[in-house]
């Protein structure tokens, strides 16, 4: 899903260097993400890595 990226999160100004070049930032006004464990499908809890929906 790399390629909806710039249209559904962005960083702010005041984010570091760091997390504005390292992440591709938080979701945009009415946007949801919906984070999956790719080998199940089930829903991943906040702050674990999985498969972007």
């Amino acid at each position: 899903m790399s390629e909806t990226w710039p249209f559904v999160a962005c960083t702010h100004p005041t984010h570091s260097v760091e997390l504005r070049s390292e992440a591709s930032g938080y979701p945009m006004t009415d946007m949801e993400f919906r984070v999956l464990d790719p080998e199940t499908g089930a829903d991943q809890p906040p702050g674990l890595p999985g498969e972007l929906l």
